[in-house]
């Protein structure tokens, strides 16, 4: 999670600059965890690593419920509020995102007004194109190896290139 923050700093500063206050990132404690590449390798073992939980004061977070999805994970949606003033990155957010992120979800809502989180798998499975319409901002997080063969079709049957005009 240590690492998942400079992800998460890099993608707040490139959409609200300065917004990202590193002191609201702390470790809360450690907690149990399995790599990926262990059980990729068919040698999966846990380990024990720092969590970290983001606090924004001022900002309160709602996770709305979850729309399930067969054979994937859920769509997930996040509305915040800021009663002290502290900013939010406005209107409708839409991330697209792989199980790098899955951990930062929680720690990334909080800087926007309203955002939902779709696992790539549910592409071509779930209507991804009606929760693009509206949006003012798409973010797409995912492994740089899966760019070039797995997520470029899956981005097709969005509509989302030629949206872009790309």
């Amino acid at each position: 999670e240590q690492g998942a923050g400079v992800m998460l700093r890099s993608l707040v500063d490139s959409l609200k600059p300065g917004l990202w206050n590193e002191a609201e990132y702390q470790p809360t404690s450690d907690e149990p965890f399995e790599p990926d590449l262990t059980r990729l390798l068919g040698l999966p073992q846990t380990i024990s690593t720092p969590h970290y939980q983001l606090r924004r004061p001022g900002v309160s977070t709602t996770e709305l419920p979850s729309e399930p999805l067969k054979g994937t994970f859920a769509i997930r949606h996040f509305s915040s509020v800021s009663s002290a003033g502290a900013a939010l990155i406005p209107g409708k957010t839409v991330m697209i995102y792989d199980s790098f992120a899955i951990g930062s979800i929680p720690n990334l809502a909080p800087f926007f007004e309203d955002i939902t989180f779709i696992h790539w798998n549910a592409l071509g499975v779930y209507d991804v194109p009606a929760q693009l319409r509206g949006a003012s901002t798409v973010l797409m997080e995912g492994a740089e190896r899966e760019f070039t063969w797995r997520m470029r079709e899956k981005v097709v049957q969005t509509g989302l290139a030629e949206a872009v005009g790309g």
